[in-house]
């Protein structure tokens, strides 16, 4: 955290602190250019993110890192905050920003014509997000939230590649020897289910992780999976220990739950968790190929 230094103005009024926000009341309107948006602005309200003084929060881009904030630090569950944060970054990108960022996605991967049309816009969303806080200081919230749709990508396509052929294959299935397991009943669950319900990455980790354990391997959804499997000729790096579950565990304890929580990434990490996800050898497209049927 960047250590304070003196206003260049008097401050009348010091608020209450929100998480690593705060504001102040000068004494008198003060001009300045907003840190995030870059907007020449005066007014008497101004705002700081991690107590750097250096830069300067107008008022309408401290409301934004506030909702933020607020959401972040909330009690909802994991699937209602991941979506809320979803949609409040929707709302800081316009649609032109984020198919010019869709153009330069499939311009720099063309493996990306090959996701579908959710996790394309998901990638294009943080893509138009990177280009837009790059040229200017922009603050770690910013980063943090920034990360969300790449995770989110990732969880889309989990659940479109494995999850749901998973649970076609499972239909008549007796699953009721896995519904005990721990890691397993988030699966067996889904699995039962008929509407369009969403597998979270925790839960899909938990499973991975029981099919290929010793305890839970021989049982129904192991057995179901494996026969899935057979028509993926690249299928092994899937139950590999070091393969999809070291990859996707990575992408939760480093980026997804710090993105969707209350720690702090900056612009590094951001560009850590989108290289892991969409990199050269990137998880997508280590997805994609495992898939692939022959």
């Amino acid at each position: 955290m960047t250590a304070s230094a003196p206003f260049r103005f008097d401050v009348i009024k010091t608020y209450p602190r929100r998480g690593p926000l705060q504001q102040y009341r000068a004494a008198a309107a003060t001009a300045f250019v907003c840190m995030r948006c870059r907007q020449a602005k005066t007014a008497k309200l101004v705002a700081t993110s991690g107590d750097d003084r250096r830069g300067l929060l107008c008022n309408g881009c401290y409301g934004y890192l506030l909702s933020v904030w607020e959401l972040r630090a909330g009690v909802q569950p994991d699937a209602q905050r991941d979506d809320d944060l979803l949609h409040l970054l929707e709302s800081a990108v316009t649609a032109a920003q984020v198919e010019q960022g869709r153009a330069v996605l499939l311009a720099r991967e063309a493996r990306a014509a090959s996701l579908s049309a959710e996790a394309q816009t998901l990638l294009s969303t943080a893509e138009a997000v990177h280009a837009g806080l790059v040229p200017w200081q922009a603050t770690d919230l910013d980063w943090s939230v920034a990360a969300l749709p790449l995770c989110k990508a990732v969880e889309v396509e989990i659940g479109r590649l494995i999850a749901q052929p998973l649970r076609e294959m499972a239909r008549g299935v007796d699953l009721g020897p896995d519904a005990a397991r721990g890691e397993l009943k988030a699966m067996v669950k889904y699995c039962r289910s008929t509407g369009d319900t969403h597998m979270m990455l925790g839960p899909f980790i938990g499973f991975l992780k029981g099919v290929t354990a010793t305890e839970s391997a021989n049982g129904p959804l192991a057995a179901t999976v494996r026969g899935m499997s057979r028509a993926w000729p690249h299928a092994d790096w899937l139950f590999n220990p070091d393969g999809l579950v070291a990859a996707l565990d990575q992408l939760r304890v480093r980026y997804r739950n710090p993105a969707a929580h209350t720690e702090i990434l900056d612009q590094t990490a951001f560009e850590g968790c989108s290289s892991l996800v969409g990199g050269p050898d990137g998880l997508l497209w280590r997805l994609l190929l495992s898939t692939q049927p022959r």
